[in-house]
């Protein structure tokens, strides 16, 4: 896991510098979807981009294995 937060980090500076760059930015929120099994990438994503770009950006994660309820204990053990 601690590798995959370095190259979400590196994914999320990409994602908010391209978002900032964007006309369509202007007065907008972009809404990252991602597949979750873990919420892993997910959860990394979502903390990065929080601390980048907090106010514009939001990550929703669509859970692929169990319900939300899982996804939230997995995504509550990585923080």
């Amino acid at each position: 896991v601690e590798g995959a937060e370095a190259g979400v980090a590196i994914l999320a500076r990409e994602i908010a510098e391209s978002w900032r760059g964007s006309p369509a930015s202007a007065g907008r929120t972009l809404a990252v979807v991602l597949p979750a099994g873990t919420g892993t990438t997910a959860y990394y994503l979502g903390k990065h981009l929080g601390i980048l770009d907090p106010d514009s950006i939001r990550v929703y994660a669509v859970p692929c294995c169990g319900d939300g309820e899982y996804l939230k204990r997995q995504m509550a053990r990585l923080g």
